[in-house]
């Protein structure tokens, strides 16, 4: 787990937590897949970035991280 400090002000819009998720079978286009077919939305997906964007029902955005994704942090 990794946590960051925000350098911005709060605003009444922000989330207060934003997660990451690295799949444990290695598969990110799998667990986008299931994740989307459970009640998720796209919202990002980038070709030259190597995460998803995805947001929960309620509009939380939260990141598919790949399993080489060492030396990536989303930046939100």
């Amino acid at each position: 787990m990794l946590f960051q400090h925000s350098t911005s002000a709060p605003s009444p819009s922000d989330q207060r937590c934003h997660l990451d998720l690295r799949p444990a079978a290695g598969d990110q286009d799998r667990e986008v897949a299931h994740l989307l077919s459970a009640g998720a939305r796209l919202v990002g997906d980038d070709a030259d970035l190597p995460w998803v964007v995805l947001a929960d029902p309620d509009g939380d955005r939260f990141c598919v991280l790949p399993v080489d994704d060492d030396d990536h942090t989303p930046q939100q």
